[in-house]
Parts: structure tokens; C-alpha cells; sequence
């Protein structure tokens, strides 16, 4: 067994965007995305690999393959390989992704 401890978004350094990883074994990497308001994570994909992410705290926007979906605390997406995605922190709101990445 491994425990680790995660603080909250108000932990951001400075306001700016932050990943902290948490495992990595294998084929899986489990890690913690801090957004400060507003701020977006660049569309990108994930080839070869399977992501899901929770939000643990604030609020925000998820667009996959050019469609929005609002998120709010304790909603969890599942983006394959083939799908484009970006997380957009909602304005005046620190926001918390906690991703699970499977490579297939």
C-alpha cells in the first residue's frame, strides 16, 4: 500500500497552473491538475491511452472533439485516444482535476 495526501486548490503557487503526481506504476499514472480561475489546459489527446477525471473542487467547462460539457464538483468524464480535450477552469474559481491516464 501507498497513501498520499492532497491539499486543495487554494494551494496553487502564485495562481498558476500546477500537476502533481501522484502514482505512476506501469501503464498508469494518477495525477492532480490545479487550475487557477479561469485558466485552460490546451486541447490535446492522449494516443495509446485511456483518461478518466474527476473534479474534486471548483468548477469548469470539458471540451471534447469541440463540445462542451459543464462540469461541476464530482462530475468524472472518460476521454478515449481518439478524442481532442481541454479543461477550462470557470472565472472566479480554483479548480481541482484528478485524472487516472491507462495506457491500452
Amino acid at each position: 500500500m501507498d497513501k498520499k495526501t492532497f491539499v486543495s486548490a487554494a494551494d496553487i503557487p502564485n495562481g498558476k497552473f500546477a500537476k502533481h503526481i501522484l502514482f505512476q506504476n506501469g501503464e498508469q499514472t494518477v495525477f492532480v491538475l490545479q487550475f487557477a480561475a479561469g485558466q485552460k489546459l490546451p486541447d490535446h489527446k492522449h494516443p495509446g491511452a485511456i483518461l478518466y477525471a474527476t473534479l474534486l473542487e471548483g468548477a469548469g467547462k470539458v471540451t471534447v472533439d469541440g463540445q462542451d460539457v459543464e462540469m461541476k464538483r464530482g462530475d468524472v468524464i472518460q476521454v478515449t485516444e481518439e478524442e481532442e480535450f481541454s479543461f477550462t477552469s470557470a472565472e472566479g474559481v480554483e479548480s481541482n482535476l484528478y485524472v487516472t491516464l491507462i495506457k491500452l
